[in-house]
């Protein structure tokens, strides 16, 4: 048999000749000429445009502000969540606890249908399931936690 320091060594020649040789290296490189994948990497990222390319800051700054205006487009205003309020009041569903409405799955998604497009972003069944888990009323979730 042999002891440790002996297979500790032929382990460390055998990782040495791997290295040495590059064998995984040139596997990785043969593997990559012949997979197109490899050779068509897209660039995810550009530097800042420099402040003495004044059409490359306009044109970040005008792609910047039609972001921004797209991400508020998507935001309720004020009187859509009021209409949002009053559709999930209208549609809660019986009994109440105390003061405290809750409203099930079926009603849930007859307010999602009834509110619109834009409202549906928000009313989705993922979040009916995140508010349920919490819900202290089983198959319900508080009107108020929407």
């Amino acid at each position: 048999t042999k002891t440790d320091d002996e297979i500790e060594d032929i382990l460390f020649q055998r990782y040495r000749e791997e290295l040495a040789g590059n064998a995984r290296l040139k596997q990785v490189i043969e593997r990559g000429k012949s997979s197109d994948t490899y050779r068509f990497i897209p660039q995810f990222h550009f530097e800042l445009p420099k402040n003495s390319d004044g059409l490359a800051q306009k044109l970040r700054e005008e792609a910047r502000t039609l972001f921004l205006q797209k991400r508020s487009k998507e935001l309720l205003d004020n009187n859509e969540l009021k209409l949002l309020w009053s559709l999930l009041e209208s549609h809660h569903s019986p009994p109440l606890m105390g003061e405290e409405q809750y409203i099930n799955y079926e009603n849930y998604c007859k307010v999602a249908g009834i509110a619109g497009e834009k409202f549906k972003r928000y009313l989705t069944a993922s979040t009916f399931a995140r508010l349920v888990v919490s819900s202290s009323y089983p198959g319900k979730i508080s009107v108020m936690s929407l």
